[in-house]
């Protein structure tokens, strides 16, 4: 969605998820001070179970393949953003001083970072 439409609008919709989430975290906190404990209690456990097994039943059923198609578009994005800059570090005016070369220790921890991260994580880093 971000790359399709204006950033303000992106922006503009997070901010109301992120209000309208307050709002109703604000008014089922305050209904758990109007219910009795032990219903909250049963409720909670109860959808904890619904939601734990429909997700081992997803799980169970998911297809080898799927997700896949995501993952290779992901790649593709990355190693596209990756030869970016690599063009861009190469473009740079070495005789005037201007070298914009990483040193050895920035790659390093961008390796390690990338082992401990999710790739998308690192890029919206850099």
């Amino acid at each position: 969605m971000a790359m399709k439409h204006a950033r303000s609008l992106i922006f503009s919709a997070a901010i109301t998820a992120l209000v309208i989430m307050t709002i109703l975290s604000v008014v089922l906190g305050f209904l758990t001070t109007i219910i009795p404990q032990v219903y909250t209690f049963y409720a909670a456990t109860f959808l904890f179970f619904i939601f734990g097994f429909r997700m081992l039943y997803e799980g169970y059923y998911m297809k080898d393949d799927e997700g896949q198609e995501e993952l290779e578009e992901v790649q593709m994005e990355l190693k596209k953003k990756e030869e970016e800059i690599d063009n861009q570090k190469s473009t740079s005016d070495l005789e005037s001083g201007n070298s914009t070369n990483t040193p050895r220790s920035t790659s390093i921890v961008n390796a390690i970072l990338a082992s401990v991260f999710s790739p998308v994580f690192i890029t919206a880093l850099q």
